[in-house]
C-alpha cells in the first residue's frame, strides 16, 4: 500500500513540474533589440528542438544583419555596426554621417589590407560585392 501512495505522489510531483515548465516557456519570448525590428519568438533555451523560424527576405522587414563593420575614427575611437550583406556602401556612409563626428568634414572609407578606398564611385556597390562579408574594418580617411 505504501508503494502505491508513493507512486501517486511521484506522479503528482512530475505533473506539477511539467506545468511549471510549460508556464515558464510561455513567458520566454525574445524582444526586439531595436525599434521596428520583429521579435523572433521563444528563445532556443526554452524550446530545445524548436523548428527554425522562416527567414524574411524583404529588406524592410529583416531582423538579422549579417555583416559586421568596424569603423576606426581619426581620433582612435572604434564603432561597430551590423549591416545586411545586400546593403550598399552608401549605407555605411549614412551611418558614419549619423554619428556627427566633430571636425571630420569630407572623408572616404579605406580598407587597410588590401588597401582600397571606397569613395563616391563605389556608393552603389553591395557589401558582399565589396568583399565585406562577413566582417570588415574600415578607416575614415579625411580629404583635404
Amino acid at each position: 500500500m505504501t508503494s502505491s501512495v508513493a507512486l501517486q505522489e511521484k506522479e503528482r510531483s512530475r505533473k506539477s513540474l511539467q506545468e511549471g515548465t510549460a508556464k515558464s516557456r510561455a513567458g520566454n519570448v525574445v524582444r526586439p533589440r531595436y525599434p521596428g525590428h520583429v521579435a523572433r519568438g521563444p528563445n532556443k533555451t526554452a524550446q530545445i528542438k524548436a523548428p527554425p523560424a522562416p527567414k524574411e527576405t524583404a529588406p524592410s522587414q529583416r531582423s538579422e544583419a549579417d555583416t559586421k563593420v568596424l569603423i576606426r575614427l581619426p581620433n582612435g575611437e572604434r564603432r561597430q555596426q551590423s549591416f545586411h550583406h545586400t546593403d550598399t556602401i552608401r549605407e555605411i556612409y549614412r551611418y558614419v554621417d549619423s554619428l556627427r563626428i566633430q571636425g571630420i568634414g569630407s572623408y572616404q572609407l579605406v580598407r587597410s589590407y588590401p588597401r582600397k578606398t571606397y569613395g563616391h564611385q563605389q556608393m552603389g556597390m553591395t557589401l558582399r560585392d565589396a568583399g565585406f562579408y562577413p566582417s570588415v574594418t574600415l578607416y575614415i580617411e579625411q580629404l583635404q
